[in-house]
């Protein structure tokens, strides 16, 4: 019997410090951890999910934990910043947003509440101040913006 391994051939960089997982889950075991800038490979997609290869191992990752790399390119990587979540990121004619981008209707349908990640989710809020010390670093400034009228 022949063995299939899928093809790890697109280049990606992480994002941010993330667990590789045995499963496309988030309760599934740790195969190794990757520190913010690690360079890999990504393979098959199965929703939010993503198959990377990297030298610390392979697995399963939340797909907007990385972006994809142009193989040619030399350019320095941006510095990180809570406000890279509202930013596009561009590798050739790719761009990656944060969003639910891969959840199918059946991921939705079968998706249950879980507080452990609410709980994470919110330890990660930002306060007014700080994020608008984070937008005058970034070099943002507030801007009024007329509401569209009614249809």
């Amino acid at each position: 019997m022949l063995a299939c391994t899928p093809a790890f051939t697109a280049p990606v960089v992480f994002e941010r410090a993330t667990a590789i997982l045995a499963a496309p889950r988030v309760d599934a075991a740790v195969r190794a951890n990757v520190a913010e800038g690690t360079a890999g490979h990504a393979g098959e997609r199965r929703g939010p999910w993503l198959a990377v290869r990297t030298s610390a191992g392979h697995g399963w990752v939340p797909s907007f934990n990385v972006r994809y790399r142009a193989t040619s390119s030399t350019a320095p990587r941006p510095q990180a910043s809570p406000l890279n979540a509202f930013r596009s990121v561009t590798g050739g004619n790719v761009t990656a947003t944060i969003g639910v981008r891969g959840l199918e209707k059946d991921d939705r349908a079968h998706a249950k509440f879980d507080a452990r990640q609410l709980s994470l989710l919110e330890s990660s809020r930002a306060t007014e101040a700080q994020a608008r010390a984070a937008a005058a670093a970034a070099g943002l400034r507030s801007r009024d913006v007329e509401f569209l009228a009614e249809p």
